[in-house]
């Protein structure tokens, strides 16, 4: 497993800067790895597959879109409304 350091600290005597990427020898104390995931020093590194990335894309929401124009359109019409209640005033 590889493993990113999410902040300049020290493991193993040496000195890593935030954003590497880490393997722990084989070996390594798995509640010491599991103690660094929890204080957030570093986080487990997932590889995506290219169908992973590909599905992580978002889709074109045509809903978004046509939700925000039909709020615009009430917007419009309540707006017009109140102007003519005005003007009949």
């Amino acid at each position: 497993m590889q493993y990113q350091i999410l902040y300049d600290t020290q493991l193993w005597g040496i000195f890593h800067p935030k954003g590497k990427v880490i393997t722990f020898p084989a070996g390594t104390d798995p509640n010491y790895i599991t103690r660094l995931v929890r204080d957030k020093v570093i986080i487990e590194v997932i590889e995506a597959t290219e169908a992973t990335k590909q599905s992580q894309e978002p889709a074109p929401d045509s809903d978004k879109e046509e939700s925000i124009q039909v709020g615009n359109q009430a917007e419009e019409q309540s707006d017009s409304q109140s102007k003519s209640k005005k003007a009949k005033k």
